[in-house]
């Protein structure tokens, strides 16, 4: 990027206040609804644009239920916002259902997310409750996921051979590297004795794994950015990987399915450059820092929708089709901020 580039804007920071409370705001009466309950439902809408507190999060109630205590609000939105936030969280480039649609006001945004809630459950037979995910919207959340491996790799310099939407393993999708070669897994393996005993590890290889690190990272960390889960729901952070190998005891199948899969390569490589356990988790701590560093990146939103968007209407993406892709959306970041 250059050095003269605009400042990256973080995600807008919505303040909340104290729960809902029925006998001030009545959804049937409509009016003003509280700043709170406008916050979470924007936040659940596009939560890398508009963030709130963890525990704000934690409390606020399923998006099923907010678009029921919205239905009659009539805050308004500014213009174009309401057809901003159906795009980040609809995905669906001609979609029926919102199709030029600009809601003017919070109630009327609640009641076309609602038409959208209900359309999933009654079309797919795994969605016992409005609102609840639907295989659709499972395969975008994998695309997502995909796509943020493949685009930190991009920023990184590391290159994608192809992305594919197939089983692979033990996995239910995959981004497939270029090989290292001997020569690098022979430097891991000096580097992994050199760290035992404190000495310096050339700058070369640890420059490699932090890409690999890092690359590890971004699939959980995108998915976790673009649809507002915890990071432990996305397979991020030692609490996913316990509760992956508790299920497969209990199970007692002879296939580990890892749901922390990525942050177990990510946890290896770390051990193995690092002085102990303590030195490894401090030095994951801070690559992880810098990969939502990357992910504030002006052009890494755009590239992970491109490539994801991409994914959804094919099974495996070639690099060549990759860097087309990618190529395609940074020409239109630029051009848009060009402008």
């Amino acid at each position: 990027m250059s050095s003269d580039s605009p400042p990256v804007l973080p995600p807008r920071r919505l303040s909340t206040r104290k729960p809902y409370n029925p006998s001030r705001y009545s959804p049937s009466r409509g009016g003003h609804a509280p700043g709170h309950l406008r916050a979470w439902f924007l936040s659940s809408l596009d939560p890398a644009e508009y963030e709130i507190d963890a525990d704000e999060a934690e409390r606020r109630p399923s998006l099923t239920e907010m678009t029921g205590l919205l239905w009659n609000c009539t805050d308004c939105l500014s213009a174009g916002t309401g057809r901003e936030l159906l795009s980040a969280w609809c995905h669906e480039s001609r979609c029926p259902i919102c199709l030029d649609s600009d809601p003017g006001t919070y109630g009327r945004l609640a009641r076309i997310v609602r038409r959208h809630l209900e359309s999933r459950a009654e079309t797919d037979e795994e969605a016992v409750h409005a609102g609840e995910v639907t295989t659709e919207f499972k395969r975008r959340q994998t695309a997502i996921h995909e796509a943020g491996h493949a685009v930190a790799a991009h920023l990184l310099g590391r290159a994608v051979k192809s992305i594919s939407m197939i089983g692979a393993d033990d996995s239910l999708a995959h981004v497939e590297y270029y090989e290292h070669g001997r020569t690098w897994h022979d430097r891991i393996v000096a580097a992994e004795y050199a760290s035992d005993h404190g000495q310096f590890i050339d700058s070369r290889t640890r420059r490699s794994v932090e890409t690999e690190i890092m690359t590890a990272w971004a699939g959980g960390l995108t998915l976790a950015l673009f649809e507002g889960l915890g990071e432990h729901e996305v397979g991020v952070g030692l609490e996913a990987l316990e509760s992956a190998e508790a299920a497969h005891l209990a199970s007692g199948s002879q296939t580990l399915e890892v749901v922390g899969g990525d942050y177990e390569t990510a946890l290896d490589l770390a051990r193995r450059v690092s002085d102990g356990d303590k030195q490894a988790d401090a030095y994951l701590a801070w690559l992880k820092c810098r990969t939502e560093s990357l992910m504030a990146d002006p052009f890494f939103k755009p590239l992970v929708n491109a490539v994801a968007d991409a994914l959804c209407n094919t099974d495996t993406l070639s690099a060549s089709s990759v860097r087309e892709i990618i190529t395609k959306a940074e020409d239109s970041v630029r051009s848009r901020r060009t402008r």
